[in-house]
Protein backbone atom coordinates (compact mmCIF):
# COMPACT_ATOMS: atom_id res chain seq x y z
CA UNK A 1 0.00 0.00 0.00
CA UNK A 2 2.80 2.38 0.88
CA UNK A 3 4.67 1.55 -2.33
CA UNK A 4 1.54 2.14 -4.41
CA UNK A 5 0.98 5.49 -2.74
CA UNK A 6 4.59 6.54 -3.37
CA UNK A 7 4.26 5.54 -7.04
CA UNK A 8 1.04 7.52 -7.35
CA UNK A 9 2.68 10.61 -5.86
CA UNK A 10 5.62 10.24 -8.23
CA UNK A 11 3.35 9.90 -11.25
CA UNK A 12 1.34 12.97 -10.27
CA UNK A 13 4.52 14.96 -9.61
CA UNK A 14 6.00 13.89 -12.95
CA UNK A 15 2.78 14.85 -14.74
CA UNK A 16 2.77 18.29 -13.14
CA UNK A 17 6.45 18.77 -13.95
CA UNK A 18 5.94 17.74 -17.56
CA UNK A 19 2.96 20.04 -18.04
CA UNK A 20 4.82 22.91 -16.38
CA UNK A 21 7.76 22.38 -18.75
CA UNK A 22 5.43 22.41 -21.75
CA UNK A 23 3.84 25.59 -20.42
CA UNK A 24 7.25 27.26 -20.24
CA UNK A 25 8.01 26.29 -23.84
CA UNK A 26 4.63 27.63 -24.92
CA UNK A 27 5.21 30.90 -23.06
CA UNK A 28 8.57 31.33 -24.82
CA UNK A 29 6.90 30.74 -28.19
CA UNK A 30 4.24 33.33 -27.39
CA UNK A 31 6.88 35.90 -26.46
CA UNK A 32 8.55 35.27 -29.83
CA UNK A 33 5.26 35.34 -31.76
CA UNK A 34 3.92 38.61 -30.35
CA UNK A 35 6.33 41.50 -30.48
CA UNK A 36 6.08 43.78 -27.48
CA UNK A 37 4.32 47.11 -27.90
CA UNK A 38 5.16 49.74 -25.31
CA UNK A 39 7.90 50.42 -22.79
CA UNK A 40 8.46 50.01 -19.06
CA UNK A 41 7.62 52.99 -16.86
CA UNK A 42 8.83 52.55 -13.31
CA UNK A 43 6.39 52.70 -10.40
CA UNK A 44 6.62 51.79 -6.75
CA UNK A 45 7.10 48.02 -6.63
CA UNK A 46 7.93 47.45 -10.29
CA UNK A 47 6.95 48.85 -13.69
CA UNK A 48 3.98 49.17 -16.02
CA UNK A 49 4.07 48.64 -19.77
CA UNK A 50 2.88 51.89 -21.36
CA UNK A 51 2.18 52.52 -25.06
CA UNK A 52 1.75 56.06 -26.40
CA UNK A 53 -0.01 56.88 -29.66
CA UNK A 54 -0.95 60.09 -31.46
CA UNK A 55 0.56 63.56 -31.18
CA UNK A 56 2.19 64.47 -27.87
CA UNK A 57 1.16 68.14 -28.06
CA UNK A 58 -2.33 67.57 -29.48
CA UNK A 59 -5.03 69.99 -28.34
CA UNK A 60 -7.46 68.85 -25.69
CA UNK A 61 -7.01 66.37 -22.85
CA UNK A 62 -5.03 63.18 -23.43
CA UNK A 63 -6.95 59.90 -23.36
CA UNK A 64 -5.90 56.94 -21.19
CA UNK A 65 -7.30 53.53 -22.16
CA UNK A 66 -7.56 50.77 -19.51
CA UNK A 67 -8.34 47.21 -20.59
CA UNK A 68 -10.63 44.77 -18.84
CA UNK A 69 -10.35 41.29 -17.38
CA UNK A 70 -8.40 38.66 -19.29
CA UNK A 71 -7.01 41.18 -21.79
CA UNK A 72 -4.09 43.48 -22.50
CA UNK A 73 -3.61 46.93 -24.01
CA UNK A 74 -3.92 45.64 -27.59
CA UNK A 75 -7.63 45.03 -27.03
CA UNK A 76 -8.31 48.76 -26.77
CA UNK A 77 -5.53 49.76 -29.17
CA UNK A 78 -7.04 47.99 -32.18
CA UNK A 79 -10.62 48.96 -31.33
CA UNK A 80 -10.32 52.56 -30.09
CA UNK A 81 -6.73 53.67 -29.62
CA UNK A 82 -5.76 53.98 -33.26
CA UNK A 83 -9.00 55.83 -34.06
CA UNK A 84 -8.60 58.33 -31.22
CA UNK A 85 -4.90 58.82 -31.94
CA UNK A 86 -5.70 60.58 -35.21
CA UNK A 87 -6.54 63.70 -33.24
CA UNK A 88 -5.38 63.15 -29.66
CA UNK A 89 -2.59 61.93 -27.45
CA UNK A 90 -3.52 58.39 -26.41
CA UNK A 91 -1.91 56.34 -23.65
CA UNK A 92 -2.57 52.62 -23.21
CA UNK A 93 -1.51 50.57 -20.21
CA UNK A 94 -1.07 46.89 -19.48
CA UNK A 95 -2.53 46.49 -15.99
CA UNK A 96 -0.16 44.80 -13.48
CA UNK A 97 0.40 41.17 -14.43
CA UNK A 98 -1.21 41.44 -17.88
CA UNK A 99 0.22 41.78 -21.36
CA UNK A 100 3.81 42.96 -21.02
CA UNK A 101 3.46 44.27 -17.45
CA UNK A 102 4.81 42.09 -14.67
CA UNK A 103 2.87 41.89 -11.42
CA UNK A 104 4.11 44.70 -9.19
CA UNK A 105 4.95 44.25 -5.52
CA UNK A 106 2.00 45.87 -3.76
CA UNK A 107 -0.29 44.36 -1.12
CA UNK A 108 -3.34 45.83 -2.88
CA UNK A 109 -2.26 45.13 -6.46
CA UNK A 110 -5.36 42.99 -7.03
CA UNK A 111 -7.76 45.91 -6.44
CA UNK A 112 -8.76 48.76 -8.77
CA UNK A 113 -7.49 51.23 -6.20
CA UNK A 114 -4.04 49.64 -5.96
CA UNK A 115 -3.71 49.54 -9.73
CA UNK A 116 -5.00 53.12 -10.03
CA UNK A 117 -2.28 54.29 -7.65
CA UNK A 118 0.37 52.57 -9.78
CA UNK A 119 -1.07 54.08 -12.96
CA UNK A 120 -1.08 57.56 -11.39
CA UNK A 121 2.65 57.19 -10.71
CA UNK A 122 3.33 56.07 -14.28
CA UNK A 123 1.31 58.89 -15.85
CA UNK A 124 3.13 61.42 -13.67
CA UNK A 125 6.48 60.11 -14.89
CA UNK A 126 5.57 60.54 -18.58
CA UNK A 127 3.94 63.95 -18.12
CA UNK A 128 0.26 63.11 -18.57
CA UNK A 129 -1.97 65.68 -16.88
CA UNK A 130 -5.74 65.57 -16.33
CA UNK A 131 -6.61 62.92 -18.93
CA UNK A 132 -9.94 61.42 -19.87
CA UNK A 133 -9.87 57.93 -18.35
CA UNK A 134 -11.53 55.29 -20.53
CA UNK A 135 -12.01 51.83 -19.01
CA UNK A 136 -13.68 48.63 -20.18
CA UNK A 137 -15.10 46.01 -17.80
CA UNK A 138 -12.63 45.66 -14.85
CA UNK A 139 -10.87 48.67 -16.29
CA UNK A 140 -14.08 50.62 -15.80
CA UNK A 141 -13.94 49.89 -12.07
CA UNK A 142 -10.32 51.04 -12.10
CA UNK A 143 -11.18 54.29 -13.91
CA UNK A 144 -13.86 55.02 -11.30
CA UNK A 145 -11.38 54.24 -8.53
CA UNK A 146 -8.85 56.59 -10.14
CA UNK A 147 -11.39 59.43 -10.11
CA UNK A 148 -12.19 58.78 -6.45
CA UNK A 149 -8.53 58.53 -5.42
CA UNK A 150 -7.20 61.40 -7.56
CA UNK A 151 -10.13 63.74 -8.31
CA UNK A 152 -7.81 66.61 -9.27
CA UNK A 153 -5.94 64.47 -11.79
CA UNK A 154 -8.90 63.49 -13.99
CA UNK A 155 -10.74 65.62 -16.55
CA UNK A 156 -13.52 63.13 -17.33
CA UNK A 157 -14.48 59.46 -17.43
CA UNK A 158 -15.81 57.08 -20.07
CA UNK A 159 -16.63 53.56 -18.89
CA UNK A 160 -17.60 50.80 -21.32
CA UNK A 161 -19.61 47.83 -20.03
CA UNK A 162 -18.28 48.61 -16.56
CA UNK A 163 -18.19 46.41 -13.49
CA UNK A 164 -19.19 49.15 -11.08
CA UNK A 165 -21.12 47.27 -8.37
CA UNK A 166 -20.58 43.95 -6.61
CA UNK A 167 -21.67 41.15 -8.99
CA UNK A 168 -24.41 38.83 -7.77
CA UNK A 169 -22.43 35.72 -8.74
CA UNK A 170 -19.33 34.62 -6.88
CA UNK A 171 -16.14 33.95 -8.88
CA UNK A 172 -15.74 30.50 -10.39
CA UNK A 173 -14.07 27.81 -8.28
CA UNK A 174 -11.10 27.71 -10.66
CA UNK A 175 -10.48 31.43 -10.15
CA UNK A 176 -10.71 31.06 -6.38
CA UNK A 177 -8.20 28.18 -6.43
CA UNK A 178 -5.74 29.91 -8.77
CA UNK A 179 -5.96 33.10 -6.71
CA UNK A 180 -4.56 31.33 -3.64
CA UNK A 181 -1.07 32.59 -2.68
CA UNK A 182 1.13 29.51 -3.21
CA UNK A 183 -0.93 26.60 -4.50
CA UNK A 184 -2.57 28.91 -7.02
CA UNK A 185 0.70 29.64 -8.78
CA UNK A 186 1.36 25.92 -9.19
CA UNK A 187 -2.18 25.27 -10.42
CA UNK A 188 -1.89 28.06 -12.96
CA UNK A 189 1.02 26.24 -14.62
CA UNK A 190 -1.31 23.34 -15.39
CA UNK A 191 -4.67 25.04 -15.82
CA UNK A 192 -3.67 28.04 -17.95
CA UNK A 193 -2.96 26.13 -21.20
CA UNK A 194 -5.69 23.50 -20.65
CA UNK A 195 -8.80 24.73 -18.85
CA UNK A 196 -7.84 28.35 -19.59
CA UNK A 197 -7.85 27.90 -23.34
CA UNK A 198 -11.33 26.37 -23.32
CA UNK A 199 -12.64 28.95 -20.84
CA UNK A 200 -11.27 31.80 -22.95
CA UNK A 201 -13.12 30.58 -26.05
CA UNK A 202 -16.40 30.31 -24.14
CA UNK A 203 -15.89 33.69 -22.45
CA UNK A 204 -15.23 35.44 -25.77
CA UNK A 205 -18.31 33.84 -27.33
CA UNK A 206 -20.44 35.06 -24.43
CA UNK A 207 -18.84 38.51 -24.43
CA UNK A 208 -19.37 39.16 -28.14
CA UNK A 209 -22.93 37.78 -28.26
CA UNK A 210 -25.26 38.47 -30.00
CA UNK A 211 -22.49 38.98 -32.60
CA UNK A 212 -19.91 36.35 -33.48
CA UNK A 213 -16.29 36.62 -32.36
CA UNK A 214 -14.49 38.38 -35.26
CA UNK A 215 -11.97 36.25 -37.10
CA UNK A 216 -9.27 38.88 -36.66
CA UNK A 217 -9.71 39.16 -32.90
CA UNK A 218 -7.46 36.53 -31.30
CA UNK A 219 -4.30 37.40 -33.23
CA UNK A 220 -4.79 41.17 -33.35
CA UNK A 221 -5.15 41.44 -29.55
CA UNK A 222 -2.63 38.68 -28.69
CA UNK A 223 -5.33 36.91 -26.66
CA UNK A 224 -3.03 33.94 -26.03
CA UNK A 225 -0.77 36.11 -23.84
CA UNK A 226 -3.42 35.94 -21.12
CA UNK A 227 -3.03 32.15 -21.03
CA UNK A 228 0.50 32.39 -19.70
CA UNK A 229 0.56 31.16 -16.09
CA UNK A 230 1.55 34.49 -14.55
CA UNK A 231 -1.16 36.41 -16.41
CA UNK A 232 -3.70 33.67 -15.73
CA UNK A 233 -2.96 33.87 -11.99
CA UNK A 234 -3.04 37.69 -12.01
CA UNK A 235 -6.44 37.70 -13.68
CA UNK A 236 -7.83 35.22 -11.15
CA UNK A 237 -6.58 37.37 -8.27
CA UNK A 238 -8.14 40.48 -9.83
CA UNK A 239 -11.48 38.72 -10.33
CA UNK A 240 -11.65 37.32 -6.79
CA UNK A 241 -10.75 40.64 -5.16
CA UNK A 242 -13.14 42.75 -7.24
CA UNK A 243 -16.51 41.92 -5.67
CA UNK A 244 -15.68 42.75 -2.03
CA UNK A 245 -13.81 45.87 -3.17
CA UNK A 246 -16.78 47.17 -5.17
CA UNK A 247 -19.12 46.56 -2.25
CA UNK A 248 -17.20 49.36 -0.52
CA UNK A 249 -16.26 51.57 -3.47
CA UNK A 250 -19.81 51.83 -4.86
CA UNK A 251 -20.92 53.65 -1.70
CA UNK A 252 -18.75 56.63 -2.74
CA UNK A 253 -19.77 57.14 -6.37
CA UNK A 254 -21.83 60.21 -5.45
CA UNK A 255 -18.51 61.92 -4.69
CA UNK A 256 -17.45 61.77 -8.36
CA UNK A 257 -17.70 65.30 -9.73
CA UNK A 258 -16.08 64.99 -13.16
CA UNK A 259 -18.28 64.30 -16.21
CA UNK A 260 -18.98 60.59 -16.69
CA UNK A 261 -20.14 58.82 -19.85
CA UNK A 262 -21.40 55.26 -19.38
CA UNK A 263 -21.67 53.09 -22.49
CA UNK A 264 -23.28 49.66 -22.39
CA UNK A 265 -24.91 47.15 -24.71
CA UNK A 266 -28.50 46.12 -24.11
CA UNK A 267 -27.54 42.47 -24.74
CA UNK A 268 -24.58 42.44 -22.33
CA UNK A 269 -24.77 39.16 -20.40
CA UNK A 270 -21.43 39.69 -18.61
CA UNK A 271 -22.22 43.03 -16.94
CA UNK A 272 -26.01 43.38 -17.31
CA UNK A 273 -26.97 47.07 -17.64
CA UNK A 274 -29.64 46.94 -14.93
CA UNK A 275 -27.14 45.61 -12.39
CA UNK A 276 -24.18 47.78 -13.37
CA UNK A 277 -24.34 50.69 -15.85
CA UNK A 278 -27.84 51.85 -14.93
CA UNK A 279 -27.04 51.76 -11.22
CA UNK A 280 -23.89 53.77 -11.84
CA UNK A 281 -25.82 56.38 -13.83
CA UNK A 282 -28.15 56.81 -10.87
CA UNK A 283 -25.22 57.24 -8.48
CA UNK A 284 -23.29 59.94 -10.37
CA UNK A 285 -25.01 63.27 -10.92
CA UNK A 286 -23.00 64.45 -13.95
CA UNK A 287 -23.40 61.25 -15.97
CA UNK A 288 -24.64 60.34 -19.42
CA UNK A 289 -25.89 56.81 -20.11
CA UNK A 290 -25.62 55.45 -23.66
CA UNK A 291 -27.30 52.10 -24.31
CA UNK A 292 -26.41 50.45 -27.62
CA UNK A 293 -29.02 48.25 -29.27
CA UNK A 294 -28.21 44.62 -30.11
CA UNK A 295 -24.72 44.94 -28.61
CA UNK A 296 -23.08 42.77 -25.97
CA UNK A 297 -20.14 43.17 -23.62
CA UNK A 298 -17.51 43.95 -26.28
CA UNK A 299 -19.07 47.23 -27.35
CA UNK A 300 -15.68 48.73 -28.22
CA UNK A 301 -15.35 46.15 -30.99
CA UNK A 302 -19.02 46.05 -32.00
CA UNK A 303 -19.51 49.84 -32.05
CA UNK A 304 -16.05 51.49 -32.01
CA UNK A 305 -17.10 54.57 -33.98
CA UNK A 306 -19.93 55.34 -31.58
CA UNK A 307 -17.60 55.08 -28.59
CA UNK A 308 -14.88 57.15 -30.26
CA UNK A 309 -17.53 59.78 -30.99
CA UNK A 310 -18.56 59.84 -27.31
CA UNK A 311 -14.94 60.19 -26.17
CA UNK A 312 -14.33 63.05 -28.62
CA UNK A 313 -17.61 64.66 -27.63
CA UNK A 314 -16.58 64.64 -24.00
CA UNK A 315 -13.12 65.97 -24.88
CA UNK A 316 -14.65 68.83 -26.87
CA UNK A 317 -16.94 69.65 -23.94
CA UNK A 318 -13.94 69.82 -21.62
Amino acid sequence: MTTALVLLVLVVAATFAGMAALTRVRAANLAFRYEREGRDVEVDGGALNILELGVANAEGPPVVLIHGSGANLLDLKVSLGERLARDRRVILVDRPGHGWSRRIARDDVDTPEGQAIALSEALGRIGVERPIMVGHDWGGAMALSYALSFPEEVAGLVVIAPVSHQPARTPALVHRLVAMPWAGRILSEVLAPTWGQMAQRLALKRSFAPQEVPGYFADSVAAALELQPAAFASDAQDIVALGPFLAEQSAYYRQITVPLVIITGDEDAVTPPAAQAEKLAGDVEDSRLVILNDVGHMAHHSSPNVIAFEVNRLADRL
